[in-house]
């Protein structure tokens, strides 16, 4: 019996020593396990992309990381101005942040060597 309810399976794992499978009411089962970076993490299944991993961080309460067709991986977490914000390695830039915002459907901020970070989105007007 697990202590949040419901039963949970604890099996070795040759990688992380150890994970613990337990149904969820909202997808099926998760998969919690030693995170490398410290805590632990979640593995559960998502219809649209084969899996997600969700794990608290200290900053910001959770974050989920996935895989994407197009850029190996990308992770989901809650944004401080509101909403959420989705981390993704670049090959030129180490990371970019995607997020949706009300007004111009999406947002993309970057570091850059010159100024910090910049901001990419679609223009009212075009481009």
């Amino acid at each position: 019996p697990h202590p949040h309810g419901g039963w949970a399976e604890s099996r070795p794992q040759p990688e992380h020593g150890w994970a613990e499978s337990r149904p969820q009411p909202e997808h099926g089962w998760a998969e919690s396990r030693p995170h490398p970076q410290g805590g632990w993490a979640e593995s559960r299944p998502q219809p649209e992309l084969g899996w997600a991993e969700s794990r608290p961080q200290p900053e910001l309460g959770w974050a989920e990381s996935r895989p994407q067709p197009e850029h190996g991986w990308a992770e989901s977490r809650p944004h401080p101005q509101g909403g959420w914000a989705e981390f993704r390695p670049q090959p030129e830039l180490a990371w970019a942040e995607s997020r949706p915002q009300p007004e111009l459907g999406w947002a993309e901020s970057r570091p850059q060597p010159e100024h910090g970070w910049a901001e990419s989105r679609p223009h009212p007007q075009g481009g």
